[in-house]
């Protein structure tokens, strides 16, 4: 017994002893060098060596029971710890730790002020920078791209999940530089992050030379607290004894310091209803339905949420529509007239009529709308269609149409149509100190955890009512707020809600969370339809390959679910692509050699202008030159100013890249189009309710490109402010004049496809091949000129590189002299600046307009509409006056008023051009401007010849006559339309004339009469112009001699050229499309080109490089 006792003290007191030794050896870390805990209220070094802090502006902030740390405050003075370049700090290699909380994004939080070593927040991640003795210096461009491991590159250590700094957590971060074992490596909260492996780099030992302090950053703001500095590279069992021996004292505390702060996101009032309501008024319709008795009873057979969606929404506008509210069955037995909704898999009814239906012409989310057997019947393939279908049934209906009439077949032509946000999700901690821009996100954790999902769900429902049927909710940049696998349920939730209307969810992880098959597993686990991600790679600091090597392993993670990889082609700044980084020239480098080499799952999405998006940009090279791959193109939708895209994305829709010769529409080969949305909680959602029009638009597009800007303004107007003639008319005047402003005023994104950048050298953007100089504005060197004419198509070269032919573009692939004279009859450098006058004067006639409408708008809507109006012309003055026009003063050494006195009236006639303002022309949509532009013309003849001039604006007119000698020049921007529908009149007319010129890029709207006519008149030449709705003929030319037609638009529903007894003729570099469109679907029209003759025939006639379309019989 007494052995045994014995036996169990002797236990007993060894496992003490071992206790106690383990104690001490784990407090012994060696190679401490410098220690500061702050618990005495001072910056007192612990470890001996008496580098004591200097606390400066910081603060001691009490963490309870004798522990203290420091508190930063934004702009006061940094703490400070001097030092020496021979002091025990100067470490060669070793490990900085120590515990942080801070609500800094993006700041520095301490540094060497020799740069040896900087710690930072990027995007809520902790991250790192060092640099050697010599050349070594881990940051941007340090490693190349063969990488197969795919783990983290330079940045570390972001965007690695375990380096998020959280929202006003305390966390343990620790790195450990390492140059004779080339690697870097960073932990939280006791467990490693990653290893950085730079055993391809020559690593150097740390700098010690320069060094005089450490200190925090005067914009860090948060709490630091325990930092210690180890001259070597610590273990990863002694980085987690530190973090057991500490985590006592910061455990479960959330200390902030703007805590009165309260982020205010708007909630829904009543009093916003029509502006919250956008295009979803439903409206009583346009005509009287007499067929309205048929929405008295739904049919909805099944219980699948999208039908039943779709079921509820027709009810909800058949109630707002015709005043009363309509029973929902589930049986289409029902006896009476009656709307029947579903698919073949959830009705009965219509899977016995499937084919009389004719549901096999069905493609994707397409539907049919078909009256039949005293029903209309709303049928898709697959649910989605019928929602689609539902919100199309309930457009026609608003618009006018007789529902019994229907018989439609509507098929998207473009398979992926998303709305990506570029926002961060709210609904965490740190909503208290955030706001504004993107961190003022729709989307809400938090609103879907509660379920006060109104918001989301009335967002939802309104890009499926125009067919959107994709939505990406997160920012493109990482960030840990959007860690879908952080918040599965909510991720489950939301995907439920964007499935009853049609639409998948996708997602924008890091590269490191999209090349880990576990996160694909995580997601269709609990989301079986989720569409896939949307990735940024190897651009802007988010790091990844975007090539075949890690983009189909990514892709490969999801191929087993059926989700694709949206790939940005936006991909600039990064030395491993080129030896230049230019934004506007890599895409095409790094994509279209590998076009063939990714997965069939994969999308490659650059954006539609080569440098950004940009009203005056030509197309991106990269368009069209993917052939074996997936494309799209990446389109920003809204933006905080006034403004319409939707002529610019249809232009781009339209746009030929020559890849396949003439006719290779990026229309006919666009797979994804990726709309970008940065807007956040408002009564009217965008900035201004006008900008609504852009998602309704682009949606719209997007399903049929073949629709027009008119019939998609028409659309929108009507279901938005109802169909009064006047509101129609001048609303659509607004519209385009907005597009010109923000063209002219530069706000996006320059001149004649340049980017300009106020801030940067050279006053355009950085990374980009052109320059603004007293000389004049272009590419910088011949060289580059003819690199970046060689990415384009040849056909498309021959447009673009001719200097007249090109003119639209002219600085993005000429270096143009400041004095060279343009088409319109002013200089470079007066266009430039009369540019800017001209945005001014325009944003302060639509906010006129707008006044006119009055007591026709609802006093709510009018005012708030009136106020962004307002406020947008004064920021455009603000800005000219203050950016553009100072700087264009600095870089070209020209002054904008002598600039601008080479302009008036009296300084063009000597140069013999004439400004149809300076004549009374109002160009608003409203006054007949005929006689001002005739006498503008008269004026010119009789001085001998020369150029009218006809700036930006919508010109109402009658008939205008052509003079010889005399150029026509319509500016960009500029319309020409009918004042008043007239019967076998012309908008330009020439009647024996000599060397006459019709210069564009502006645009003649025949409003179904002919746009030109010209009879027995000899040289004469049509450059540049949009020529639409021509009536029977748009250009058409009776016995003329030498007729030249160059880069030249027509389409029309008629003929497009009719040429009668006309000789010497050229069409070159041409688009003609004379099909006759109903809604966008074609239903007949005439020839593209139509030759004839009563007594004598058209001869010696060449066309070349021109697509035609006919809409009767073939060219003759």
């Amino acid at each position: 017994m007494e052995y045994h006792v014995l036996i169990t003290l002797f236990v007993i007191a060894a496992l003490v002893l071992v206790s106690e030794l383990s104690s001490v050896t784990a407090g012994e870390i060696g190679g401490l060098v410098g220690h500061w805990n702050f618990d005495d209220g001072t910056g007192t070094d612990l470890s001996g060596n008496g580098n004591h802090a200097v606390l400066g502006g910081a603060k001691i902030y009490s963490l309870g029971e004798g522990r203290a740390c420091i508190e930063t405050i934004s702009k006061a003075e940094p703490m400070r710890i001097p030092v020496s370049e021979n002091s025990p700090l100067a470490i060669s290699r070793g490990t900085i730790c120590f515990w942080l909380n801070t609500i800094s994004d993006r700041s520095n939080i301490l540094r060497y002020n020799n740069d040896a070593l900087e710690l930072n927040t990027y995007r809520g991640c902790f991250q790192v920078r060092f640099r050697g003795e010599k050349d070594f210096e881990y940051w941007e461009g340090i490693l190349d791209y063969d990488w197969p491991k795919y783990d983290m590159r330079e940045w570390a250590f972001y965007p690695h999940v375990k380096a998020s700094i959280g929202d006003s957590e305390w966390h343990l971060f620790a790195v450990a530089y390492d140059d004779k074992a080339k690697q870097i490596v960073g932990w939280r909260d006791g467990e490693q992050i990653a290893t950085v492996d730079l055993s391809t780099v020559d690593t150097e030992p740390l700098r010690r030379e320069g060094l005089t302090e450490i200190h925090t950053d005067e914009r860090f703001v948060g709490f630091l607290d325990d930092l210690r500095i180890y001259n070597k590279p610590l273990t990863d069992a002694e980085i987690h004894q530190i973090y057991n021996e500490t985590k006592a004292t910061y455990a479960g505390r959330r200390d902030t310091n703007p805590a009165a702060r309260r982020q205010n996101t708007y909630k829904y009032q009543e009093i916003d209803r029509t502006l919250y309501n956008a295009w979803l008024q439903f409206n009583p319709p346009a005509t009287k339905q007499n067929s309205q008795d048929l929405f008295r009873t739904i049919v909805a057979e099944g219980a699948n949420s999208t039908v039943q969606t779709a079921a509820s929404e027709l009810a909800q506008a058949t109630e707002s529509m015709f005043g009363f509210k309509p029973s929902v069955s589930d049986a289409a037995t029902v006896a009476g007239p009656k709307v029947i909704l579903g698919t073949v898999e959830t009705s009965d009814w219509i899977r016995d009529r499937a084919e009389d239906l004719q549901l096999d012409r069905i493609k994707e989310d397409g539907f049919v709308i078909k009256a039949m057997e005293g029903a209309v019947v709303v049928a898709g393939r697959i649910p989605a269609g019928v929602i689609f279908g539902t919100f199309d049934l309930i457009r026609r209906i608003q618009i006018g149409q007789d529902p019994l009439a229907l018989d439609v077949l509507e098929n998207p032509q473009v398979p992926i149509r998303m709305v990506a946000h570029w926002s961060y999700f709210r609904g965490l901690f740190g909503d208290r100190w955030r706001g504004g821009g993107r961190d003022d996100s729709i989307f809400s954790w938090e609103e879907l955890r509660t379920g006060d999902t109104k918001r989301i769900r009335d967002w939802v429902r309104m890009l499926a009512s125009c067919g959107w049927n994709a939505l990406c909710p997160s920012e493109i940049n990482w960030h840990y707020r959007n860690n879908f696998l952080e918040h599965l349920d909510e991720v489950e939730k939301l995907a439920d809600i964007c499935r009853d209307y049609g639409i998948k969810l996708y997602w924008s992880p890091s590269y490191l969370l999209a090349l880990d098959p576990k996160t694909a597993d995580a997601l269709y686990a609990r989301v079986p339809d989720f569409g896939g991600y949307m990735m940024k790679l190897g651009s802007e600091k988010q790091n990844g390959d975007p090539r075949p090597q890690m983009t189909n392993r990514i892709a490969d993670t999801l191929k087993p679910y059926g989700g694709k990889v949206l790939v940005r082609a936006f991909v600039y700044g990064n030395l491993r692509y080129t030896p230049e980084p230019y934004r506007n020239l890599i895409p095409y480098d790094l994509f279209a050699p590998e076009d063939g080499n990714f997965r069939n799952n994969v999308i490659i999405v650059p954006k539609g202008s080569p440098m950004d998006w940009d009203l005056w940009a030509p197309l991106p090279a990269l368009d069209g030159a993917m052939q074996k791959n997936l494309s799209g193109s990446e389109l920003v939708i809204d933006k905080s100013w006034p403004v319409s895209w939707i002529k610019k994305w249809k232009w781009w829709f339209e746009q030929d890249t020559y890849r396949n010769g003439p006719g290779s529409l990026n229309k006919f080969s666009v797979d994804c189009i990726m709309g970008v949305a940065m807007i956040s909680p408002s009564p009217a959602w965008t900035e201004s309710p006008l900008n609504a029009v852009n998602y309704y638009g682009l949606g719209r597009l997007s399903w049929n490109p073949d629709l027009t800007v008119d019939a998609i303004y028409t659309e929108w107007i009507q279901q938005t402010f109802g169909n009064d003639p006047e509101v129609l008319g001048t609303i659509k005047t607004i519209l385009m004049m907005l597009e010109e402003v923000t063209r002219k005023s530069y706000n996006y994104r320059g001149y004649r496809g340049i980017w300009l950048d106020s801030s940067d050298p050279g006053m355009t953007e950085n990374k980009t091949p052109y320059v603004v100089t007293e000389e004049g504005v272009g590419v910088t060197t011949p060289a580059l000129r003819e690199r970046v004419l060689a990415q384009y198509a040849p056909g498309l070269r021959k447009i673009y590189g001719d200097p007249l032919r090109g003119e639209a573009h002219l600085v993005t692939f000429h270096f143009t002299e400041h004095d060279q004279q343009l088409s319109i009859g002013r200089t470079l450098i007066q266009d430039i600046y009369a540019n800017m006058e001209e945005g001014v004067e325009m944003a302060l006639q639509a906010a006129e307009l707008w006044k006119t409408l009055e007591g026709k708008v609802d006093p709510h809507r009018y005012e708030y509409t009136l106020k962004t109006l307002v406020d947008y012309a004064a920021s455009v003055r603000s800005l000219t006056l203050k950016k553009w026009v100072t700087n264009f003063e600095k870089y070209t050494s020209r002054k904008r008023e002598e600039t601008l006195a080479g302009l008036t009236a009296d300084a063009l006639a000597k140069v013999g051009t004439y400004n149809v303002r300076h004549f009374g022309a109002v160009a608003d949509g409203k006054s007949n401007d005929a006689d001002a532009i005739n006498e503008a013309l008269s004026a010119c003849y009789a001085a001998g010849g020369g150029t009218v001039f006809v700036p930006s604006g919508v010109y109402a007119i009658g008939s205008i006559h052509l003079k010889s000698h005399v150029t026509l020049a319509i500016d960009a921007g500029a319309v020409f339309k009918f004042s008043s529908p007239e019967t076998d009149a012309s908008l330009l007319v020439g009647i024996d004339l000599e060397n006459v010129k019709i210069y564009g890029p502006g645009f003649l709207d025949g409003r179904n009469n002919t746009c030109i006519t010209l009879k027995r008149c000899k040289n004469v030449e049509i450059r540049n112009l949009n020529v639409y709705r021509g009536g029977d003929s748009a250009i058409l030319s009776e016995g003329c001699d030498a007729l030249l037609l160059d880069n030249v638009d027509i389409r029309t529903d008629g003929n497009g050229l009719h040429l009668s007894e006309c000789q010497n003729v050229t069409v070159a570099y041409c688009r003609i499309d004379a099909v006759r469109r109903e809604y966008g679907r074609p239903i007949g029209g005439g020839e593209a080109i139509k030759v004839d003759g009563e007594t004598l025939p058209s001869e010696n006639i060449t066309v070349q490089d021109c697509f035609l379309v006919n809409g009767g019989d073939p060219l003759q």
